[in-house]
């Protein structure tokens, strides 16, 4: 496996975010971590926790009115994640 980095900068915009966003690693790297903490850590409830992360994650980059379950719109940067 080869692993290349590079600088950019820290921003707090979310479709500067987006647009360098990697979902296929990030996929990757939540099913590590719960994994790991499945496995090494006294996790209470692992699915709950899993379900918070990925509903904070959800929360912050998508677009949605409250009580309309309709009304959702995820990027299309992020839509393998949920």
């Amino acid at each position: 496996m080869r692993v290349s980095t590079f600088m950019r900068e820290f921003v707090s915009d979310e479709k500067l975010i987006l647009s360098g966003f990697d979902q296929e690693a990030a996929i990757a790297t939540i099913a590590r971590l719960s994994a790991f903490k499945g496995e090494n850590i006294q996790v209470v409830d692992l699915v709950y926790w899993l379900n918070s992360l990925l509903i904070k994650f959800v929360r912050r980059f998508s677009t949605f009115q409250p009580n309309k379950e309709d009304s959702i719109w995820v990027p299309d940067e992020i839509s393998l994640l949920p």
